[in-house]
């Protein structure tokens, strides 16, 4: 019996060995399986990384290709006096494509410089939209990002743009600290000596407008552009530098170094020369297929420029810049007193559209056949079909065109009131027009319509002064003698755009030359703000306000109230006679105003309207003439106008007294250069 004990352990000890060599198996089959899924686990890991240093660089090449395309958009557009839609498409499309690539999640994580270069562009388009706010907030990124990655001057070129916005806001103080601070570094970088050139520009033209000398520095500019000029007489450095000497002789023309200020007009005149015959001999690339036009344009300025320097007025000085880079380069603000002209003063010419907005047709026939007597017609179409239809519908309508000027612009819309110019006289009579900024972010995109002032001013004898603030034509009145109104809409939308109420309120006072500014509110219900739709200057001191028929309708209130404000003011020493004229009820906010008129020299236009009942229209009439007693009343029906949401005056730009320029070689026929 006692051996069965042992026996019964052999067994055990037999089964555990057989079980561990079984395990050992089994385990050496995990081992070898554990092995090999380690390896592919590897392999895996090397395939990702390899393809996130795949994605790394494209990532890094994508940058690197939406920056090369940005820089050629923006030298391509700011070469050109007019855009386009292309244009406009492309800012967009480069907009967003920087947005997807800042948003990527692995771009968020790495790629720190490139974000800093992305921040710097997309601040740069942001700018462009007049999107103030947002621009700044993507530039101070910029700088912070390239500032710590020690990349000193991609953060100066995101400063600079940074500078020329908090300029643009009324900050002179600031911008020129942050543009100092450029100069300190750029200077010790020599192959920067573009950026140091800009750098030194804003500077000068900065303590130009804050009232100091800012002469040194625009000759340091130069000098730095003069380094960096290549054999191309075609390149953009040449273009910039002679935009730099421009702006240099206008300021020693200011500080009355006459003598200074010739010689650099003289050099400025040669440097032309030469690249206007390059011009003529070369095939050049898209980017400067109006080079030809532009330099031609350039030396009229400055034989006009030379022909005036001898006359203390710098409302005389005319220059349309071969650059426009508004993101690089801060706006020069010449002390000019002005004066906005009123519409019912003299004017020598009105700008109309015609073109793929039929319903205006009829009525800018009726405008040229009651006023062509009265001034020239600047007749804008869109397309060059539009322009052979409107040279036959004014053969058909017996029109004579000795007065008018047909001309193709690809405008967006016809509203020209709003993209005009606003025209003022300065103490010496020279006119001067004012450039608002018109395209926005929030608002139609109309990048054509916004340059018209620029597109027109190659025409006419006006200088051209660009204010960064959006006024539309219709929200601003003035009597001609101090006085503007000014809708609330132009506050409360600047104010949207990043302005303070200050500021809006000195760049108003400098676009106007008024002694006072009432800002008035719009018309309850109606989409636009204008003010033009319900009251209109007939001299300094008479002013005509709507008087609503609809006694249940809050506008009418809001009339009664602003007609008796008016009344009780004192105007510069004058008391402001306001005069009721009917409104019909607004439905729907369909307005038909008796106020959207058009002064023509002596023929007042008013609007009429189908379905009113005709006493009212006479009524207006009879208002209108014991206003102006010498005028002849005419009026046309905007019935199809109203619809849209205007009426004449919303379809015309009045040019003020503003000569015509010839254009070519006709030119300076007859004339000198700095003649009226």
């Amino acid at each position: 019996m006692a051996r069965e004990p042992d026996r019964r352990w052999r067994y055990l000890l037999t089964a555990l060995a057989v079980l561990g060599i079984l395990t050992a198996g089994y385990t050496f089959v995990l081992l070898n399986q554990a092995n090999e899924l380690a390896g592919n686990i590897k392999k895996d890991l090397d395939q990702s990384q390899r393809d996130l240093d795949d994605a790394d660089q494209f990532a890094s090449s994508s940058i690197d290709e939406l920056d090369k395309r940005q820089m050629e958009f923006l030298i391509k557009s700011a070469r050109r006096i007019q855009p386009s839609d292309a244009f406009s498409a492309k800012r967009t499309e480069l907009k967003q494509a920087l947005r997807d690539w800042l948003q990527n999640k692995r771009s968020q994580t790495r790629f720190s410089i490139h974000r800093a270069r992305a921040n710097y562009r997309l601040g740069q388009l942001h700018s462009l939209d007049g999107n103030n706010r947002e621009a700044i907030r993507v530039l101070s990124d910029s700088i912070e990002t390239a500032s710590r990655n020690e990349d000193k001057v991609l953060a100066c070129y995101a400063r600079n743009t940074l500078a020329c916005i908090r300029s643009t806001l009324g900050r002179d103080r600031e911008a020129l600290d942050l543009l100092n601070e450029n100069a300190a570094i750029l200077a010790a970088v020599p192959d920067e000596q573009i950026a140091l050139a800009l750098t030194l520009r804003n500077i000068g033209v900065l303590e130009q407008n804050m009232g100091e000398n800012g002469i040194a520095r625009l000759r340091e500019s130069v000098n730095a552009l003069q380094r960096e000029l290549n054999g191309t007489a075609l390149s953009i450095t040449h273009e910039v530098m002679i935009d730099t000497q421009t702006t240099l002789a206008e300021m020693l023309y200011l500080r009355k170094d006459y003598d200074a200020a010739e010689a650099v007009c003289q050099a400025i005149r040669n440097q032309l020369e030469a690249m206007l015959k390059s011009a003529d001999n070369v095939n050049v690339g898209d980017d400067a297929t109006s080079s030809s036009s532009r330099y031609r344009n350039a030396i009229a300025c400055v034989d006009h420029n030379l022909a005036a320097l001898k006359k203390a007025d710098s409302s005389i000085w005319r220059w349309i810049p071969l650059v426009d880079m508004s993101t690089e380069t801060i706006q020069s603000e010449p002390e000019i007193k002005i004066k906005a002209v009123a519409e019912f003063e003299s004017q020598s010419a009105v700008v109309l559209a015609w073109g793929s907005y039929q319903w205006a047709h009829d009525v800018v026939l009726d405008i040229a056949a009651a006023t062509h007597k009265q001034w020239r017609i600047d007749l804008v179409a869109d397309n060059d079909e539009a322009m052979e239809e409107a040279v036959e519908a004014f053969r058909e309508a017996a029109i004579p065109t000795d007065q008018v000027r047909f001309g193709v612009v690809a405008y967006e819309v016809p509203w020209f009131r709003d993209f005009g110019p606003i025209v003022a006289r300065s103490t010496t009579g020279q006119a001067v027009w004012f450039d608002s900024h018109q395209l926005r972010f929030d608002n139609f995109d109309r990048p054509v319509n916004d340059c018209l002032p620029r597109i027109l001013s190659t025409r006419w004898n006006a200088r051209l002064i660009k204010t960064p603030l959006h006024i539309e034509g219709g929200t601003i009145l003035s009597n001609g003698n101090g006085f503007t109104i000014c809708s609330t809409s132009v506050i409360d939308d600047n104010i949207d755009y990043g302005f303070d109420l200050e500021t809006i309120k000195q760049r108003l006072t400098y676009v106007t030359g008024a002694t006072a500014i009432l800002p008035v509110e719009p018309l309850m219900g109606e989409l636009t703000g204008h003010l033009d739709l319900f009251m209109a200057f007939t001299d300094p001191t008479t002013l005509v306000v709507c008087d609503l028929q609809d006694e249940n309708d809050p506008n009418r209130l809001m009339l009664d109230a602003l007609a008796n404000q008016i009344s009780s003011l004192d105007v510069n020493g004058h008391a402001i006679n306001v005069v009721r004229i009917p409104m019909p009820t607004m439905k729907d906010g369909l307005v038909r105003s008796y106020t959207n008129v058009v002064f023509a020299n002596g023929v007042l236009l008013v609007p009429s309207y189908q379905g009113v009942d005709e006493k009212i229209g006479q009524q207006v009439k009879s208002i209108y003439q014991k206003l102006l007693p010498t005028w002849e009343i005419k009026f046309i029906d905007c019935t199809s106008l109203a619809t849209k949401g205007g009426a004449l005056h919303c379809l015309s730009a009045n040019l003020g007294p503003t000569p015509y320029l010839p254009v070519g070689k006709y030119r300076n026929r007859g004339r000198q250069a700095a003649d009226p």
